[in-house]
C-alpha cells in the first residue's frame, strides 16, 4: 500500500508501526511482530515522508483497517493516521447446487465472489485441478459419472488466485 506522511522538519523520526490492533492505554501492536502476520508484512518505507508497505498471502481474515504511527524524537511526538487505510480481502467460492446428484439430473456450477467485479470477467474452471472449457460465472449440466469430482474457479488473469475445491457426488 502507498504511503507518505509529514510532520515538522525540526523533528527527527523515531520509530514507525503499521497496526490494525490497539489496546489503549498501551502502544498498537507492530504488524511486523503479530503472529498472524510475521514473514508476510514488508515495511517498503523509510524515517523520511514514505510509509509504504506490503502484506502478502492476503486471506480473508486480513480484511481490516490499517493505520501507521510514527513516534519523533520530541516531546509527545507521536502521530498516527486517522481514518486509516480499510482493506477488504474477498474470495471465490464455488457452489455445487444441488451437490449429490444421480445420473442424468442437472447440477449447477456457480462461481461466486462478493468482490465488485468490472467490466464482463471471464471465469476459468478447474475439475480437479485440470481446466475445463467453459468460462461463465455459472454452468450447468446434465450429470454422469464421469462429471464426479472436485471443482474449483478463478477469474482471468487472476489463476494464481483459485476458489477453494468443492465436490460434485454423482451417484
Amino acid at each position: 500500500m502507498p504511503c507518505t506522511y509529514s510532520y515538522p522538519s525540526d523533528n527527527i523520526v523515531q520509530k514507525t508501526v503499521w497496526f490494525n490492533y490497539w489496546p489503549t492505554p498501551s502502544e498498537p501492536e507492530d504488524l511486523s511482530e503479530n503472529p498472524q502476520y510475521r514473514g508476510r508484512v514488508q515495511y517498503l518505507g523509510n524515517k523520511d515522508h514514505d510509509c509504504s508497505f506490503r502484506i502478502t498471502g492476503l486471506t480473508e481474515n486480513d480484511s481490516a483497517t490499517y493505520r501507521f504511527r510514527f513516534l519523533t524524537n520530541t516531546g509527545g511526538g507521536k502521530y498516527t493516521g486517522q481514518p486509516g487505510v480499510t482493506l477488504t480481502v474477498t474470495g471465490l467460492q464455488v457452489t455445487v447446487d444441488p451437490d449429490t446428484v444421480t445420473e442424468g439430473q442437472s447440477v449447477t456450477l456457480t462461481c461466486r465472489t462478493t468482490c465488485a467485479l468490472t467490466g464482463s470477467p471471464a471465469f476459468i474452471w478447474y475439475k480437479n485441478n485440470q481446466s475445463l472449457s467453459f468460462t461463465s460465472q455459472e454452468h450447468q449440466i446434465t450429470a454422469s459419472s464421469g462429471d464426479a469430482g472436485s471443482y474449483s474457479c478463478a477469474v482471468r488473469g487472476y489463476e494464481n488466485l483459485p476458489s477453494p475445491a468443492v465436490t460434485l457426488i454423482v451417484e
